[in-house]
Formats: C-alpha cells, sequence, structure tokens
C-alpha cells in the first residue's frame, strides 16, 4: 500500500510529467513551424499520429492488469517478455504502414522515428506500472519529468542548430532510449526495487541487472497473458481510431499544410477531454460504489452532474475559442485560423459528447461489459472509415468535411454507450428512475 506521502509526491510529479508528455504532441509541431515551413510541422504531425495510432499495440493494454495484480502469477520478467512481444508486433505493424505507403523520402524517415519514439514509450509504460506496483509511483513521475523535458530540450536545440528535422528527431530518440533503457535500471538499483528471488540469484551487479531485465522468459504465462489483455487492447486501438479518424482523413488529402492547421483547430478537442478528466476521475470511485449499492437513483444523478459539468465546459469552450481562442492558436502554430469559427465550434461540440462517452465508458467497465464496448467500439469505427474521407472531399471546405465527420462519429459512440448504460440499469432489482 502506498503511503500517503508517497501518494502526495505521486499525484504533484505525476501531474509535471503529464503536463509535458501533453507538450511533446502541441510543442514538437509548433516548434517545427518556428524553424523551418508549415509542410515539415504537418508532415511531422502526421507521423506523430500514425505513430499513436500503433501505441496501444505496443502497450497492449498490460499497465492497469500489472498494477492491479494481487498474486505473483506474474513475474517481472514476464510482463518484460511480453513487452518485448508487444512492442515488436507494433514495430511490426508500422514497417508494414511504412512500405505501403509507397513513400521513401523525408516522410517515412520520420515516420519511423516516431515510431521508433512510440517503442521507446511502451517500454517506459512497463517501467512505470511497476514503479506503481511498488508503491513509490512518484519515481516514475520524476523519471517521466526527465524523460519528457530532456526530449522537448533536445529535440529544440538540434532543429534550431541544424535546421534538421529528422537530425533534432534521431537526437530526441537516442536521449529518451538512454533515460527509459539505461536510467530506469539505475534507479531499480539504487532502489533497491528488484527483489534477489526476482532476479533468480543474479548478483546486485549493475550488468547483471540489465542482462536479467531484458532477458526472454517464454513461459506459458505468456500466452495467458495475451487472451486475458486482447479485447482491451482492440477496443483502446479502436477507440483511439475513432478519435483520430477525422484527421487521418485530412492527412489523406496530400496537403500538409492544411493538416497542420487543422491539428491546430484540433487542439480545442483535447483542451475539452483534458479539463474533463480531472473530474471524471475523481468520480470514478464514486460510480463504482453506486453501482455496487445498486442506486440507480443516485448514480443517475453522478452521471447528469457530470454530463452538466462537461456541457458548461464545452459551453465556456465555444465562447472563449470564438473571442481569444482561435487568436492564440493562430498565434501559437502561426497559421491563420481566424475563418474557422464554425469548424471550432463543430469541433468542440465533438469534443464535449467524447468527453461524455468517456464518462459512459468507465461506467460500462465498471459494470463489466467489455465485450459490448468492443462491439460498438468496432462499428463506429468502420463507418468512421467508411464515412470520413467522402465528407472531407464532398464539402466545399476539407475542414468542415471532417469536423462533421468526427462529430458524427462520436454521436454513434454516445448512442450506443447511452443504450448500453439504460439497458443494464433497467435490468437491475430495482427500478431506473429518471427524475
Amino acid at each position: 500500500m502506498e503511503s500517503t506521502t508517497n501518494i502526495k509526491k505521486s499525484f504533484v510529479w505525476t501531474a509535471i510529467s503529464g503536463i509535458l508528455y501533453a507538450c511533446i504532441s502541441f510543442c514538437i509541431p509548433m516548434m517545427t513551424r518556428w524553424a523551418l515551413d508549415e509542410k515539415q510541422a504537418g508532415i511531422l504531425s502526421a507521423g506523430f499520429l500514425i505513430a499513436s495510432q500503433l501505441l496501444p499495440l505496443g502497450l497492449f493494454s498490460v499497465r492497469t492488469f500489472q498494477v492491479s495484480e494481487r498474486g505473483q502469477a506474474f513475474s517481472f520478467g514476464d510482463y518484460m517478455t511480453f513487452r518485448m512481444l508487444s512492442s515488436f508486433l507494433m514495430l511490426l505493424v508500422g514497417v508494414i504502414w511504412m512500405l505501403l505507403g509507397g513513400d521513401h523520402g523525408q516522410k517515412t524517415a520520420l515516420l519511423g522515428l516516431w515510431i521508433a519514439f512510440k517503442w521507446i514509450e511502451a517500454f517506459s509504460d512497463l517501467f512505470e506500472g511497476y514503479y506503481q506496483k511498488q508503491g513509490v509511483f512518484y519515481l516514475a513521475g520524476r523519471m517521466m519529468t526527465l524523460q519528457y523535458l530532456g526530449c522537448l530540450t533536445s529535440y529544440g536545440l538540434l532543429l534550431f542548430t541544424t535546421k534538421n528535422v529528422v537530425m533534432a528527431m534521431l537526437g530526441m530518440d537516442v536521449f529518451f532510449a538512454l533515460c527509459v533503457f539505461a536510467g530506469n535500471p539505475l534507479v531499480l538499483a539504487h532502489c533497491n526495487l528488484i527483489k534477489e528471488q526476482d532476479r533468480s540469484g543474479q548478483t546486485a551487479c549493475f550488468g547483471h541487472l540489465l542482462a536479467w531485465l531484458y532477458r526472454p522468459r517464454l513461459r506459458q504465462e505468456i500466452v495467458l497473458l495475451f487472451s486475458m489483455c486482447l479485447p482491451a487492447c482492440l477496443n483502446t486501438f479502436l477507440l483511439m481510431y475513432v478519435d483520430n479518424c477525422s484527421k487521418f482523413a485530412m492527412e489523406a488529402l496530400g496537403d500538409y499544410e492544411a493538416y497542420y492547421a487543422f491539428q491546430a483547430l484540433f487542439m480545442s478537442v483535447f483542451a475539452i477531454n483534458l479539463f474533463a478528466s480531472f473530474f471524471l476521475k475523481t468520480f470514478l470511485k464514486t460510480s463504482a460504489d453506486l453501482y455496487e449499492q445498486q442506486d440507480n437513483k443516485g448514480l443517475l444523478s453522478l452521471l447528469q452532474k457530470q454530463a452538466l459539468l462537461i456541457g458548461l465546459l464545452t459551453v465556456l469552450g465555444i465562447g472563449g475559442g470564438q473571442a481569444v481562442g482561435l487568436w492564440i492558436l493562430s498565434k501559437l502554430y502561426h497559421c491563420d485560423l481566424m475563418c474557422y469559427r464554425v469548424e471550432l465550434c463543430v469541433l468542440l461540440v465533438a469534443g464535449g459528447i467524447n468527453a461524455i462517452n468517456s464518462m459512459l465508458l468507465n461506467l460500462l467497465i465498471i459494470m463489466r461489459l467489455q465485450k459490448q464496448c468492443l462491439l460498438f467500439t468496432s462499428i463506429c469505427a468502420l463507418l468512421s472509415f467508411l464515412v470520413l474521407p467522402l465528407l472531407s472531399t464532398r464539402f466545399s471546405h476539407a475542414f468542415l468535411g471532417a469536423s462533421l465527420g468526427y462529430l458524427l462519429a462520436v454521436s454513434m459512440l454516445f448512442v450506443f454507450y447511452t443504450f448500453a448504460t439504460m439497458h443494464r440499469l433497467w435490468q437491475r432489482k430495482k427500478p431506473v428512475t429518471f427524475i
């Protein structure tokens, strides 16, 4: 059990590292635009989008299982072996993606470097889960703060000195890899967090520890982990696609200056979800308790309050976006976004609906309806794949079509999630009270 002091330190360091992690997607394209031009910034953003879409394959939704496991059925070595396999799958899909792209120039090089970055991030997540399980999650926060601050700094220095985005990305990847693959073992050894029995009798020598950490262990438990985590992995992958479907539609048009501007406009959706997540996480335990107590009236009341808060955030976002938000984004990203007021409103409404979807998804997981969630997400992802390219080309401006397509995708998911939630509550012993 993590002590109160450690929990406070974990919260502070997690908040700092979380902000820096968000800056990776926010600041790197922005710095690229300042140093070079919109086209290269757009190509870089497109590579980040694809690599982020592949990340769930590397993570394979093992983190929650790793942290919550109470027994000793799986060792850290098992999790490391499984992460090696899942990250190899991620790399394999990434290579296939690059080969199918048919471009072997700068675009492919940047995509490969972003995939490498996300591959390293998958291993970072494994160490973070181990710190959390040992009750010292603040150490993970400190490591992440060092990693992401160093990544931003190394990228910025190399970019503005060499004026070469590929060299800047390569330097950032090398720094990140050193932090994750050598820095974390140093912390583990220094804090004596790897127990002797976990090292299979190896001495405390740092070289032996590295050899133990990265030695594959092929056991039957690896297959069990795969079968237990596969549904959640697929759901996460498809949910990310639904979130990114409008960006993929814009990227497919091949106009990277326009894609860069759309990415800047889409930051408004990120802001809505970021602020909504603060209280959604806070009320997660309360929702679970109310469901366990079969207090349908209390649970519906809590859902309504959260939905109202999200609605208020959305309205404030629309007002602030129309007043100063577009001007601020235009200045930060060095592109003119003032003519996209309608598109901003559509994206903010979609962001609000998506935040409500996150609230409902949390509840559906509490209800243990993961398979139904996977079915709903699969339907929405398929429809998005078919419809978004049409909408982004049929409208007079691709921005409006992509924005409306994203609104349609999250609205479909909202209908499915709402139906599943109400149907499960209706089946409970106590009747659902809507008043």
